[in-house]
């Protein structure tokens, strides 16, 4: 688990600390800490580490100090604190351009202050953090496999939760554009934004898998316009990542909870079949979606579309024409056929021939309002399956 720069300010200590430059980065996370005072500090450094720095090691002041910025910043360190004493008598404006420039956090404190101290707190309250979430992950994981949620109940209220409240699932699913290489997602750090977003949250049940993190938050249907800034600011906070995210049914009580969550992958299954991944989908907001979601069968999703277009689809392959494109956006507009000739950038006499050409194909009229509702299904249905 992790800290953030916030819980690490309220450490005994750290309260005389400073930010100094690199506030972009203040949304980084703190996953261990340690002292470095050599030039070659990139060695030993690992992910999300917090380093302190007295500069006793270093010769060159400035430069040396500018170096293991830069180096300790591609290693992925959280931050750099530097003791501001005998050795470093001050950060300077190059040492805090450089920072601003990374978007890395530097932090002055006094060298009086004792840095073991903050060192052992750090790592306890990264501890205690880590027990605590793998008894509300745990919990989750049971309610999840139970046949008989409502059992839990009580545990449930042991844990801070409150039953009468209004509750939802939301999923997300991370990718990391960057990575070339395939590498799993830190879905703890994932996890530690979306507690920290959440943090009015006495309880934050949670499930990790794979590639995604499921949360339960609590909610309300007037609460939509907040729940949306909170998924945004999170994924704000993960620039380099694409976050599509599903958000389940509104439920009261830990026996809805699994629907909830069952739902909430339905919606995210929708952005993962269209080309809008790094959205978010409200199961409640799927429409017509929700029943395809539902529908485990494709073949009969196919039936029904081939059954409303396949001619046209047949056609457009021995043609080399575009009717299917053209029905669509005929459709879309309304059945209007300036506005659709406007989208086709064709003559409007080209757009005319061709939807009476599509009704000749389709024998249908397309001004009967049922023969338009079946197109349109069609369409939608060849948009869920991608086809």
């Amino acid at each position: 688990m992790f800290l953030t720069f916030e819980e690490l300010f309220a450490i005994e200590g750290m309260k005389q600390a400073r930010l100094i430059a690199g506030n972009e980065g203040i949304h980084r996370l703190i996953k261990g800490a340690h002292v470095v005072e050599m030039i070659d500090a990139k060695k030993w450094v690992k992910s999300g580490e917090l380093l302190f720095i007295s500069g006793v090691g270093l010769e060159n002041m400035e430069q040396d100090l500018l170096h293991i910025i830069q180096d300790v910043y591609e290693k992925g360190a959280a931050g750099i604190v530097v003791e501001v004493g005998p050795y470093i008598k001050e950060i300077t404006k190059k040492e805090k351009d450089l920072a601003d420039h990374l978007g890395f956090p530097v932090l002055a404190l006094p060298f009086e202050v004792n840095i073991s101290d903050i060192i052992s707190k750090t790592f306890y309250m990264i501890y205690e953090k880590e027990k605590g979430n793998k008894v509300l992950s745990d919990f989750m994981k049971e309610v999840m496999i139970t046949n008989h949620p409502e059992e839990l109940e009580d545990k449930a209220k042991l844990l801070g939760y409150h039953c009468e409240q209004g509750h939802i699932a939301i999923v997300w699913s991370v990718e990391d554009l960057k990575c070339q290489k395939q590498e799993p997602i830190d879905l703890e750090q994932v996890y530690t934004y979306v507690r920290n977003e959440f943090s009015s949250e006495k309880t934050l049940f949670y499930v990790m898998e794979e590639h995604c993190i499921t949360t339960i938050v609590s909610y309300s249907k007037e609460e939509k316009a907040i729940l949306d800034r909170k998924i945004k600011r999170v994924c704000s906070k993960m620039p380099q990542m694409v976050v599509s995210i599903g958000v389940g049914t509104l439920f009261h009580g830990i026996k809805h909870l699994p629907n909830s969550v069952i739902a909430a992958k339905k919606a995210l299954e929708l952005i993962a079949d269209s080309t809008a991944s790094g959205e978010v989908c409200y199961y409640n907001e799927m429409g017509i979606y929700r029943i395809f979601a539902e529908l485990q069968k494709q073949n009969l999703l196919k039936k029904v579309m081939n059954e409303e277009l396949g001619v046209l689809f047949a056609y457009d392959e021995k043609n080399k024409s575009e009717l299917v494109h053209t029905l669509e956006v005929y459709l879309q507009t309304g059945s209007n056929i300036s506005r659709a000739t406007e989208l086709l950038f064709v003559h409007r006499n080209t757009v005319k021939q061709r939807i009476k050409r599509i009704g000749e194909l389709l024998e249908k009229d397309l001004s009967d309002s049922n023969e338009v509702f079946n197109l349109q299904l069609a369409f939608k249905i060849k948009n869920y399956l991608k086809i």
